[in-house]
C-alpha cells in the first residue's frame, strides 16, 4: 500500500474513533461496560473481586480495565473517558495488525483498502452498542488472528508477524472460556481441509495452548474463588436465567442477512463457495452461531463475534467477486441504517426510577434491588451516589427460585444481610415488575427486622422505597 492509502484510511479510523468520543460523550456507555469500570475502581481501593464484588465472568476484562481506571485515578478524569479512549487504542492496534496482513495479500490497493474499512466498520459502527463489552473485546484482539487463519495457505507469512497476532489474539481468547472455541473451529476446518490430523502440532497452536493455560494457572492461584464457588453458583442459576426460545433466538437481522448470503450463493452464484477464505469464514459463522444458540440469552453482544463475521464474509464477498464500488456502499449504507434502528431501542432509561434517585443528595448510600443491571449500578453513580451491595443486580433470583436451589439462597440472603450492616444503606428500591423483590427478602425474619428497625417504608411510582430514619 502507498502512504497515501495508508494516510486515507488511517485518518477515516481517527475520524470514526472521535465521533464515537462525541457519542459517548452525549449518550451513557452500556450498563456492562459501565459496571465493567465499577469493579475495576472498586479493586484499586481495595476490595476483592468474587468476596466483596460479585461477578459471574472471568477476571481478565476487570484487569485490562484496571489499566484506563488507574490512569483516570492519577489524572483526575474521566474514567468513562479513558475507558472509551483505552478500547480506541486496542482498535487502532487491532486496525494496524490487519492491515499488515492484508499488505501481503495479492488483491489491488483498492480492494486492500475495502478490507481494511470493513475491518474498522466492524470494530466501530457494527459494535457502537456494546462498546468495551467482552465480546467487542474479543473480536478487537482476534481478528488480525482471522485473517492470518485465512491467507496463510495462500502467503507465507514471517514468524514474527504470526507470532504477533497469535499473542494479541490470546489477550482476547481467554475473556469467556468458550471464546478459545473459535480457534478449535479454525483448526478442526484446516484439519478437514488438509486431511492431516496432527496439522494442529504447530508452534503458534502450541504457544496459544500455553499462554491460555498459563492465565488458567494466575486465575487459579489471584482468583481461586471464581473456580471454586462463582462457576459452580453461575451453573446452577445463572445458566437458566432469561433462556429463550429458538424462535426469539433467530428472529433477528443478524440471521436474517446471513440466509439471505447463503441461499443468494448456492442459487446464482456457487463459484463464491468454491473459495477457501469463503468457505473457513462461513464455517467460522456457523459455529459462532451455534454457540450463540446454545447459550440461549438472545442479547445482541453475544451474537456479536457471530455477525462481525458474517458482515465481514459479505463485505469479503463483494471485494472479491463483484468489483463495484455501488453494491460495498449500499451494504455499509444498510448496516448504518440498521445500527441507528437498534439504537432507537438501544437507549431505554428508567425514568421513574431516576426520577427517584434525584430525590436525594450526593453520596446516598442506595442499593436497588432489581434483576436489571441497568436499573442498578450504572444509574446511581451517574447521580453521584454510592452505590451500596456485593451484586450488580439480582437476576438470578427467578431461576434459582424455580430450581429451589437452598444453598444459593442461604448464600444470596446471608450476603444481602451483610451487605445491610456493611454498608449502612440510605435508601433501598425495591422493583416490582417480574419478581417482588421486597416479599421475598421480607420472609427472612433478620431481614425484616432490619427493615422495620432502621427504615421507614412507602411506595413512589410503583417502587417500594425503604428510607433510613436518619436521612435528611
Amino acid at each position: 500500500m502507498t502512504k497515501y492509502i495508508k494516510f486515507t484510511d488511517f485518518s477515516f479510523l481517527l475520524i470514526i474513533l472521535l465521533s464515537l468520543f462525541f457519542y459517548f460523550n452525549l449518550y451513557i456507555l452500556n450498563v456492562d461496560s459501565l459496571w465493567t469500570i465499577y469493579v475495576s475502581e472498586q479493586m484499586l481501593q481495595g476490595k476483592t473481586l468474587y468476596k466483596d464484588l460479585i461477578e459471574v465472568n472471568p477476571p481478565l476484562k476487570f484487569i485490562y480495565t484496571l489499566i484506563p481506571v488507574y490512569i483516570a485515578n492519577i489524572f483526575s478524569i474521566s474514567k468513562v473517558f479513558c475507558f472509551v479512549l483505552f478500547i480506541s487504542i486496542l482498535i487502532v492496534i487491532s486496525t494496524l495488525i490487519s492491515y499488515k496482513v492484508i499488505k501481503y495479500t495479492d488483491f489491488e490497493e483498492r480492494k486492500k483498502r475495502y478490507i481494511l474499512l470493513s475491518i474498522i466498520l466492524i470494530l466501530t459502527i457494527i459494535s457502537i452498542t456494546e462498546y468495551g463489552e467482552k465480546e467487542h473485546l474479543f473480536m478487537i484482539f482476534v481478528f488480525p488472528y482471522i485473517l492470518l487463519s485465512i491467507f496463510r495457505e495462500q502467503i507465507y507469512f514471517k514468524k514474527n508477524m504470526i507470532l504477533i497476532a497469535v499473542v494479541f489474539a490470546s489477550f482476547g481468547l481467554n475473556l469467556k472460556p468458550h471464546f478459545f472455541l473459535i480457534v478449535l473451529i479454525i483448526e478442526i476446518f484446516l484439519i478437514i481441509k488438509k486431511r492431516k490430523l496432527l496439522y494442529f502440532f504447530r508452534w503458534d497452536f502450541i504457544l496459544l495452548i500455553s499462554i491460555s493455560l498459563f492465565y488458567l494457572i494466575i486465575v487459579y492461584i489471584q482468583f481461586s474463588e471464581y473456580l471454586n464457588f462463582i462457576i459452580p453458583f453461575a451453573l446452577k442459576n445463572y445458566s437458566y436465567f432469561n433462556n429463550q426460545h429458538l424462535i426469539v433466538l433467530i428472529y433477528n437481522f443478524e440471521i436474517l442477512i446471513f440466509i439471505l448470503f447463503l441461499y443468494f450463493a448456492f442459487m446464482f452464484n456457487k463459484q463464491i463457495l468454491k473459495t477457501q477464505e469463503i468457505k473457513l469464514l462461513m464455517f467460522l459463522a456457523l459455529g459462532l452461531l451455534l454457540i450463540y444458540l446454545l447459550q440461549q440469552k438472545g442479547w445482541y453482544y453475544q451474537r456479536l463475534p457471530y455477525f462481525s463475521i458474517v458482515v465481514f464474509l459479505i463485505f469479503y464477498t463483494l471485494i472479491k467477486f463483484y468489483d463495484k464500488k455501488l453494491f460495498y456502499f449500499v451494504f455499509v449504507l444498510i448496516l448504518i441504517f440498521i445500527k441507528i434502528y437498534e439504537f432507537q431501542k438501544y437507549q431505554y432509561t428508567p425514568k421513574n426510577l431516576i426520577s427517584i434517585l434525584q430525590n436525594y443528595p450526593k453520596d446516598t448510600k442506595v442499593h436497588i434491588y432489581s434483576s436489571d443491571i441497568a436499573k442498578g449500578q450504572p444509574i446511581v453513580t451517574a447521580n453521584n451516589q454510592v452505590w451500596a451491595s456485593r451484586f450488580n443486580a439480582l437476576y438470578f433470583i427467578l431461576s434459582m427460585q424455580r430450581a429451589n436451589n437452598k444453598e444459593s439462597e442461604e448464600y444470596v440472603v446471608k450476603s444481602i444481610y451483610e451487605d445491610l450492616n456493611k454498608y449502612h444503606p440510605d435508601l433501598l428500591i425495591f422493583e416490582n415488575y417480574y419478581f417482588d423483590f421486597f416479599s421475598y427478602f421480607s420472609k427472612f425474619k433478620r431481614i425484616e427486622n432490619f427493615y422495620i428497625k432502621n427504615y421507614y417504608i412507602h411506595k413512589i411510582k410503583n417502587y417500594i422505597i425503604l428510607e433510613r430514619k436518619h436521612i435528611d
